[in-house]
């Protein structure tokens, strides 16, 4: 048997620097928004109205996934590129999420939570299907849910790009229509289900609150942008040309996205409450959500060719390493928050929070590097790694009997890259 690297692509189209600075300001706005509730400051005033839609985070992250997901897909069904490996992208994905989350599912079960899981809840929770029943999320580890709905978005999507395999006599344009009415499709599923899950007694609305169906529209907004980017690429003068051009007012882009995320931290999307108490409330909430991270996203995307000090922020070797210790972020901070409230000596809901804020922040950050430098990085070596298996040869009669060297199992290293 052998392992070898595989080659990356080289096309420096497919890389999209500035999304990591999307990708770290994403965990961080989650950790803002966790803290604003636990604090009680989200409950109070125009900020915390601001704090408390800080859970916007989650979209920008699901937003993010659908796009560098799917995308290498778009080039496949579009460009006619060479189709993902499915059995090494989900390989990729499990090295990316399970180890680290392994981790720390480990630490709070040993001392958050010891004198209450049990081994049914800590192989549901290491499997990410803790969503599905009630009872099975741990308090500490109340964030996983979204961790779960991204692992079964991963499992849809090659199903998704199979669908959508193209035949040789389907032309490009038809192709590009039957994506995007996919992605429409999507969308209409998840706001219908928004209306079955609370309004209707089919399903609990707290648990199949966190399942797919419910925001597979914000992964659909991230195809959308993955299909266009690709087919902007051979169609520089296509009507969606206007992507382009919006892209590079990055400026504009991002003061409309200011705008409704103003709105949203208002009376327009409800109370400040994690859960929307009714479907047309979750639906006009959501939709404001994803319409501010399209709006963040799409200049980083469509127009992430073009400088600016703006974009080199987002590039830059900040936004990179907030981008490599984003994932951990996500995980460790809502463990270390209970640690953090206890240390501080603040009850819940009783104030506290600038200063729980700065205290998580940091910690937060000291154990996501340690993660990522520790468990993640090395890991990740291992993401491009493919296996062969050698052919057996025919021995001749004078040939040596003793083991090829070629047969002798050998690894070598990849780049280790964060996606």
């Amino acid at each position: 048997m052998s392992i070898r690297p595989v080659p990356s692509d080289p096309d420096a189209r497919d890389r999209f620097p500035a999304l990591d600075g999307i990708r770290g300001a994403a965990a961080l706005l989650v950790l803002v928004s966790h803290v604003g509730y636990e604090s009680g400051r989200a409950f109070t005033g125009i900020f915390g109205g601001l704090v408390s839609r800080a859970e916007i985070g989650v979209t920008l992250f699901f937003v993010l996934s659908g796009f560098l997901l799917y995308h290498p897909f778009a080039r496949s069904h579009l460009l006619g590129a060479p189709r993902p490996t499915v059995g090494r992208y989900l390989w990729r994905r499990a090295l990316r999420i399970l180890p680290a989350y392994w981790v720390v599912l480990a630490f709070v079960s040993l001392t958050l939570h010891r004198d209450e899981v049990t081994g049914r809840l800590v192989a549901v929770s290491a499997t990410l299907t803790q969503i599905y029943r009630p009872g099975y999320l741990l308090d500490d580890l109340g964030q996983t849910w979204t961790l779960a709905t991204e692992a079964s978005w991963y499992l849809l999507l090659p199903v998704l790009a199979l669908l959508l395999t193209r035949p040789r006599r389907r032309s490009a344009s038809r192709q590009l229509t039957l994506e995007l009415l996919l992605v429409l499709a999507m969308v209409v599923t998840s706001i219908g289900y928004a209306f079955v899950a609370r309004g209707t007694a089919l399903l609990d609305p707290f648990v199949s609150g966190f399942w797919l169906p419910h925001y597979v529209g914000w992964f659909a907004i991230g195809m959308a942008f993955a299909v266009l980017e690709v087919h902007l690429r051979q169609h520089p003068d296509s009507a969606w040309g206007f992507l382009r051009d919006a892209g590079e007012a990055i400026g504009t882009c991002w003061a409309l996205a200011a705008i409704l995320y103003l709105l949203a931290g208002n009376a327009v999307a409800g109370p400040r409450v994690l859960v929307a108490s009714s479907a047309w409330e979750g639906v006009v909430r959501e939709g404001l959500y994803a319409m501010v991270a399209a709006l963040v996203i799409l200049p980083c995307i469509f127009g992430h060719q073009r400088r600016g000090r703006l974009r080199a922020a987002l590039s830059g070797r900040v936004a990179r390493y907030l981008a490599n210790v984003s994932y951990a972020v996500f995980l460790w901070h809502f463990p270390l928050k209970t640690l953090t409230f206890e240390a501080t000596d603040t009850k819940a809901f009783t104030g506290g929070f600038w200063l729980n804020l700065v205290v998580l922040l940091v910690v937060s950050l000291v154990v996501a590097t340690a993660s990522w430098y520790v468990v993640e990085k090395p890991l990740l070596r291992y993401k491009d790694l493919s296996v062969s298996w050698p052919r057996r040869r025919r021995r001749g009669r004078h040939e040596d009997s003793s083991p090829s060297s070629s047969d002798t199992p050998t690894a070598a290293s990849a780049t280790a890259t964060s996606t």
